[in-house]
């Protein structure tokens, strides 16, 4: 991640290509959404520190179809999973711990946890999810604290989670005593 890209595509990366970037229609987007008469009190300051109140009164009311219960003030709302992984990681890890990541992965939150001086512990991603039995040994030498999954559309692989494979690591996350930290659109 901090080399240039070269030819090959990264779309593991998050940006775009340079080339879509090059036209009039996002130029003429951002002056029109930039013009005063857009812009409202709320585009000009920050946010709730919890995000938007009614996002999450609409969460909160939502959840009980999971089978999940929480009042508003107890949700905290992200912009994007960079910042959710960020706010979990600043709670549960310090420098030392060992977090499991699937490989090929995130490189922006192995960077990330790289600086926080997490031990980064990478287990290969198969078609079914992670390969249980690596992620076992790591478990076994290492007791990592958390596990950092895409379940469905991996990036860059694109494949989801099997549901036998979920029970599994569900399975070893209660026998090891590690969280898992989960990115996976609901509904």
């Amino acid at each position: 991640m901090f080399r240039p890209a070269g030819s090959r595509p990264q779309p593991g990366m998050g940006v775009l290509p340079p080339e879509w970037l090059e036209n009039r229609f996002l130029g003429a987007a951002l002056r029109r959404v930039a013009q005063p008469t857009s812009l409202d009190g709320h585009s000009l300051r920050y946010g709730e520190p919890q995000g938007d109140r009614h996002l999450r009164e609409v969460l909160a009311d939502w959840l009980p179809t999971l089978g999940l219960n929480a009042q508003a003030e107890q949700i905290i709302t992200t912009v994007g999973a960079t910042q959710a992984l960020d706010v979990v990681s600043r709670t549960l890890l310090r420098a030392g711990d060992a977090v499991m990541v699937e490989e090929p992965g995130w490189a922006i939150e192995f960077a990330r946890f790289a600086a926080m001086g997490v031990r980064i512990l990478p287990v290969p991603r198969t078609a079914q999810g992670p390969d249980l039995e690596v992620m076992e040994r790591l478990c076994e030498a290492h007791a990592p604290k958390l596990f950092v999954s895409v379940s469905v559309l991996h990036n860059p692989t694109g494949a989801c989670l099997s549901p036998s494979c979920a029970h599994r690591v569900l399975q070893l996350a209660q026998r090891f005593g590690f969280y898992i930290v989960e990115d996976d659109r609901l509904g």
